[in-house]
């Protein structure tokens, strides 16, 4: 499955979960020199709770970074899949090394046509989004059918990018 062009709606993803070409290049680096395969086999060692302590840890103090990873974490699906982990980078921290730090490569992970639902999209190309990748989607097309839950956790991931951990809490009243 070739990367999309510019310009190419990406919402049409496929559904099933059959192999996906990626464009990620791996280039080893102090942390992990090994070859590919046997990293991405210690990376299929962590638990997505683990991807993400290691995601908010890199993102800490960065509320757009902290927002984006929140809101990836909170939809609860693409931490836990090989084909996106491949676009996350984890090492070790300088100042503590057994702790863990990751980030994700964002341009790489929405241009790589992986397979997902229409929702799993949408909130990708958000997250995305807050960490400021534009998206090639007009926004009324990324908030088009999403659950309450997604919008709730969209809207908490934006307020958070904007203000912080001292954002006062939605409250959500009808316009007029």
């Amino acid at each position: 499955m070739p990367v999309d062009e510019p310009g190419v709606n990406r919402m049409g993803n496929v559904s099933d979960t059959g192999e996906v070409e990626t464009t990620m290049t791996f280039e080893p680096d102090i942390d992990h020199p090994e070859p590919v395969e046997a990293w991405m086999a210690w990376m299929d060692t962590l638990s997505a709770g683990e991807l993400g302590d290691a995601l908010r840890a890199q993102a800490k103090g960065l509320y757009a970074e902290e927002a984006s990873v929140e809101l990836l974490i909170c939809h609860g699906t693409w931490l836990r899949r090989p084909d996106f982990r491949a676009f996350i980078n984890v090492c070790h921290s300088l100042s503590d090394e057994t702790a863990l730090m990751a980030g994700i490569d964002w341009e790489r992970a929405t241009t790589a046509n992986l397979p997902a639902s229409g929702s799993e999209t949408q909130v990708l190309e958000l997250a995305a989004s807050i960490a400021g990748i534009p998206s090639q989607l007009p926004l009324s097309e990324l908030l088009s059918g999403l659950d309450d839950a997604n919008t709730l956790a969209l809207m908490r991931a934006v307020l958070h990018a904007h203000r912080g951990a001292e954002a006062d809490p939605i409250i959500v009243a009808p316009f007029g």
